[in-house]
């Protein structure tokens, strides 16, 4: 599609800010994959990205150029972080948090941002890279995928979606488009934008090993006769050892947080379908079994006429593993697409996966034996992740 005047001094404006010519733009191989991937790891990108490294927020936000928009109530600025707590180091939690203050200072006002957080920014995530990629016209084919991975950003004249074909994203990416058209309706499990999670593997942590069953008790001492009476009576039986205490399950592995794209999109045709996907927790592992108690030792041989012995007791049974906790589930996947205010709103189709913790494990069952063991104790289930995140946000481009 023909861009118009406008729309080609806006592709040419965002080249210039990327360091591209209308010579030096990216160019595909002569034979295309499947998938094509846009990545900083020159090993891994389908096409050598143009690094440029980032020396604070007021570069990234030069750069990367959101659309201005009437309000930012589409943000969520997050409390400042606890300076005494931060200083040994940043938990996951502290780092997810620093994540939204990242996300809001690029979106929105930094001077809505705390302070500190933009200290903690400048030292934790700055000097950063970003890998710019820019092309004139691409065509994802059916069944084809545009992988954009973490901290790329994509500058496209048209980028068209035939149905089938899907956007990608693996990280906070940023993708420029002046025209793109969605062509056809997209089948099931199929998106233009489709920034899914794989589903952890294995679905269910590792049980814990069964306890040992215990040791059978030692034989009584046999007894002893002199002539026709009883010398020494036999011994009786020993108690058997007891059974080993299960092992406790493993805990889950929590979900990870789905990634960021911002889309900055001029003029969108066709039906858009937007999939915000997550990653479910991990099930907790079961308890091992207790084991079972050991089989009472047999009574001393009895010559005669002395009495019978007794045969040992029976040893006590293990008590069972815990059930490890599940995982907790990661946060959904955020979408950001802005759209030009003054082209005819986009029809946008927003689909959710759940952001779900894990089952937490059973208990191990107890050991049989004289006294049977406990059962063990379930773990807890993991904590659901934040939800996805998709929104159109009209922009005064």
């Amino acid at each position: 599609m023909q861009l118009s005047k406008q729309q080609q001094m806006d592709f040419d404006a965002n080249n210039r800010r990327f360091g591209f010519t209308a010579e030096s733009l990216s160019q595909l191989p002569a034979h295309t994959p499947q998938k094509i991937t846009f990545s900083k790891d020159p090993q891994v990108s389908s096409v050598p990205p143009k690094m440029i490294t980032v020396a604070n927020l007021a570069e990234l936000k030069a750069l990367v150029s959101l659309p201005k928009t009437d309000d930012d109530s589409h943000l969520n600025y997050p409390p400042a972080l606890d300076l005494a707590e931060v200083k040994t180091g940043l938990t996951a939690a502290h780092r997810q948090q620093l994540r939204a203050a990242l996300h809001c200072g690029v979106a929105g006002e930094t001077g809505k941002v705390a302070d500190s957080d933009l200290a903690l920014l400048q030292e934790y995530e700055f000097p950063m890279t970003l890998a710019a990629f820019a092309m004139t016209d691409h065509t994802v084919k059916s069944g084809e995928i545009l992988e954009l991975g973490n901290g790329t950003t994509t500058n496209f004249g048209t980028l068209t979606i035939e149905a089938g074909g899907q956007v990608k994203s693996s990280g906070q990416a940023y993708l420029n488009c002046q025209n793109l058209n969605q062509q056809g309706s997209q089948p099931s499990g199929s998106y233009t934008i489709n920034l899914s999670m794989p589903t952890l593997n294995p679905v269910k942590a590792a049980n814990g090993k069964a306890g040992n069953d215990g040791h059978q008790g030692q034989q009584g001492s046999p007894g002893a006769k002199c002539a026709s009476h009883c010398k020494t009576a036999p011994g009786n039986g020993g108690k058997g050892g007891n059974g080993g205490n299960g092992a406790p399950g493993d805990n889950g592995t929590h979900g990870a947080h789905g990634p960021i794209l911002y889309c900055m999109i001029n003029r969108a045709s066709g039906n858009i379908s937007i999939h915000s996907g997550a990653q479910e927790g991990q099930a907790g592992g079961n308890g091992g079994a207790g084991g079972n108690g050991g089989k009472g030792g047999e009574a001393g041989h009895n010559p005669g006429p002395c009495p019978d012995a007794k045969s040992g007791s029976e040893g006590d049974g293990g008590s069972g593993g815990a059930g490890g906790n599940g995982g907790n589930g990661g946060n959904g996947a955020q979408i950001y697409f802005y759209y030009d205010k003054s082209q005819p709103k986009p029809s946008i189709e927003p689909t959710y996966s759940t952001t779900n913790g894990g089952e937490q494990g059973s208990g191990g069952a107890p050991g049989k034996g004289h006294t049977s063991g406990d059962p063990g104790k379930g773990g807890a289930p993991g904590k659901p992740g934040a939800p996805g995140v998709i929104k159109a946000i009209p922009s005064n481009n």
